[in-house]
């Protein structure tokens, strides 16, 4: 069977919470979203304007999400599309679902009436760079450190 690419449920969100997890794990960090706190904001009144969590799912079952945002480049004066997360869970990857999930954050940025695509890897993250790159994407090295400044 072929996966399907969807929106997230509210049903869906202990499974994705937990891929959230699996891949701050990847990278050696710690994920603090829980289910509640992912669905406060994913489905808050308006997000569907700006904010988009697809599912990758076979039989029922998730393998991967993508969490992708409008963002407004001022320098360009267009808006794009941020892929945030890509995940496919280790034990299906390499049967496209990466693509598809790449692919379907391109339509939703079409829809959004975005002129481009925007993703990050890590600079130690080899394999998300031969991927993007295999999907067409150009690289654009950037140095720099992002920072954090907490609101609350």
């Amino acid at each position: 069977m072929t996966a399907r690419i969807r929106p997230v449920a509210p049903a869906d969100l202990p499974a994705l919470a937990g891929m959230v997890a699996a891949l701050a794990a990847h990278h050696g960090e710690v994920a603090e979203a829980t289910p509640d706190a992912l669905g406060r904001h994913l489905f808050a009144p308006q997000a569907a304007a700006w904010l988009a969590v697809l599912l990758a799912e076979e039989d029922g079952g998730p393998l991967g999400y993508a969490v992708l945002f409008r963002f407004f480049p001022v320098q360009t004066g267009e808006t794009s599309v941020i892929l945030e997360h890509l995940y496919v869970a280790p034990a299906v990857r390499g049967r496209g679902i990466g693509r598809a999930l790449l692919q379907a954050a391109a339509e939703q940025g079409r829809a959004w009436g975005c002129a481009d695509l925007r993703v990050a890897a890590r600079t130690d993250n080899a394999a998300a760079q031969r991927f993007y790159e295999r999907q067409g994407l150009q690289g654009r090295p950037r140095s720099g450190i992002a920072y954090r400044m907490p609101l609350g």
